[in-house]
This record gives C-alpha cells, structure tokens and sequence, in this order.
C-alpha cells in the first residue's frame, strides 16, 4: 500500500494527515472469497402412540454414492452440515433414511434426489448455490422385478431453503398386546387343594407357515383353598401375561404343563 493508505472493510482509505503525491501511481489487489454455501436438510414426522426413545438416521450422498453427511433426529426438523461451491455447476444429492431394527417400527422408504445449481454473477463473480429441483422416489428406485420407477418431481424452482423443498419423512410404530387367559384346577380333597405349585411351558412354533424354535415362556401356578390358581408367565420379555406383536401374521404356540 501506499505510505498512510490502510484497508478497510475491503475499502482503501488514507489517513488524514497524509496525502499520495502527484502521479503517484498503485496496484492494490487481494483476495475476496466468491465462493457459494447451501444447507440441505428435511423434517421428520414420527407417529406413534407409545413413547419409543429412538434417534432416526439420515444421509447425505453425492452423486459418486459416497456419503457426505449424517444427521439423527428424533422428531422435527435435521439439517446436514454446510455445502460449499467455488465453481459454476450442477450438483446431485440423495437424502434417506437409514432403515433400523426396532420390532414394530415402520420406516420411511422414501428416497429424494437434490439438485442444486451453482452460478456465477458476471459483474461480481460472486457464485450462489440454489436447489432447483426435488424428485421423490415414494417405495424406491426399483420394483420386485428389478425395474427402473420414475420418480415425481415434487419441487422445480430456484432459491428456495430446504424447509420449503418437500423432504419429509414419515415413520409409524405398531404393536398389538394379547393378555394371557391361562387357570389350572386342582380336584380332589378339599383339604388337600391348597398350596400345590405347577409348572408350564408356552412355546412360538410356527408364524404364518415358517416353523418356529420359540421363543418360550414359563408359567407357574400355586393353588389356593380351592384347588384354582391363575398361571404367570415370565421369560423373554413377558410382562404382565401379556404377548406383544410388531407384525402381521398368524401365530401358532404350544401350552403344556411340565410334569416335576
């Protein structure tokens, strides 16, 4: 810089007391970042009667399919970590669910693709990055035979933030409870039908037409004065005598008595 010239905020000023002489010529460059930022994200939506304290996972792939980001979110609102441009262009992103194990647990299928265009202002040469469309994959990209579904164009307009593109997610959790109805009776002398302890067994051995190894539960019933009693299970998550189902389906148990 020139002697008592200073920059500020990318403007070149001169002290007051000083003064440039007379042809005094200067070439003041440096470097102003043009580059261009955007944050993807999406909401999630989770439905569910029963408080089940699970993070759902997302991502951000790039067009290579390498995985750009992760984000978890119970429920609202998640945003993927800042994507910087510093050239013109077109870009392709996905954004997905990543499925979990939770029994009951229904998830969100759908699949999203992104595209965010990157241009230059010609005077500035300031670059702004803008999502110009959204397409939605609802039951992915493929059906049972392999073939390729097209997608719906859910959003095509530019300079929108994510919030408004459409990305949502649903997921819905469902169970169905059976309590356990189960008494023994013990006859005989009335004096002697109290306090007579048994045991039993309640196995899964079939769902629909696939034969089951269990899981099993054991039950055990002590009489009272009047030879009944009313058997608890427990074992392999039992609470309650109650059998909890997360999926459709026909199941078929065996209930004996163990012989001690």
């Amino acid at each position: 810089l020139p002697h008592g010239a200073y920059v500020t905020n990318n403007k070149i000023e001169l002290k007051k007391d000083d003064e440039l002489k007379e042809n005094d010529e200067h070439s003041i460059e440096w470097d102003v970042d043009k580059s261009a930022e955007l944050t993807l994200g999406g909401n999630k939506t989770f439905a569910a009667k029963d408080d089940v304290p699970e993070q759902f996972e997302f991502q951000l792939i790039d067009e290579n399919g390498a995985v750009l980001d992760t984000q978890e979110t119970n429920n609202g609102a998640f945003t993927f970590k800042q994507l910087t441009y510093d050239a013109e262009g077109t870009h392709t992103y996905t954004i997905k669910e990543v499925a979990g194990n939770t029994a009951g647990m229904t998830y969100d299928s759908a699949e999203y693709d992104v595209t965010v265009t990157v241009e230059q202002d010609p005077e500035t040469k300031k670059l702004t990055a803008s999502v110009t469309s959204v397409t939605k994959y609802e039951n992915g990209r493929t059906d049972a035979e392999g073939n390729a579904i097209a997608g719906a164009v859910i959003y095509n307009s530019s300079g929108s933030e994510f919030e408004n593109i459409g990305i949502s997610f649903t997921n819905y959790f469902s169970k169905v409870e059976v309590p356990l109805h189960v008494n023994k009776l013990l006859t005989g002398t009335a004096d002697k039908l109290a306090n007579h302890t048994f045991s039993f067994e309640l196995k899964l051995t079939k769902i629909d037409d696939a034969e089951q190894t269990g899981p099993t539960y054991t039950g055990t019933a002590t009489t009272g004065v009047d030879g009944k009693a009313t058997v608890t299970f427990t074992g392999n998550g039992m609470t309650n005598n109650t059998l909890t189902f997360t999926k459709a389906g026909t199941y078929t148990y065996e209930l004996y008595e163990k012989v001690e």
